[in-house]
């Protein structure tokens, strides 16, 4: 549970095995910066709820991931619920 976090660097982060990222961020509503670039989402296949109420993130912090997986049968139910994103092309 992450209510009080709120910057969070995982840039050495390995993720190539990883398969579920369901609810990986859910209710970081203080989180403002994620840097998660070195992510590896080849093998996810479910991201629901995980950036879900994260109030304060970026839409420019966190729409790669949409972008990484738009294209992958890949269950993505609310995603990005309760975000405030300044793009709306991630709640595809």
């Amino acid at each position: 549970y992450c209510s009080s976090l709120k910057k969070l660097n995982l840039h050495n982060f390995s993720t190539t095995n990883v398969i579920k990222m369901s609810s990986m961020f859910y209710c970081c509503e203080k989180l403002t910066s994620l840097i998660a670039d070195s992510f590896d989402m080849r093998k996810v296949s479910d991201t629901s709820y995980m950036f879900g109420n994260c109030k304060n993130l970026k839409a420019s912090d966190i729409s790669w991931f949409y972008d990484e997986i738009k294209n992958r049968p890949v269950k993505r139910i609310g995603m990005y619920e309760g975000c405030v994103p300044t793009s709306s092309h991630i709640y595809l």
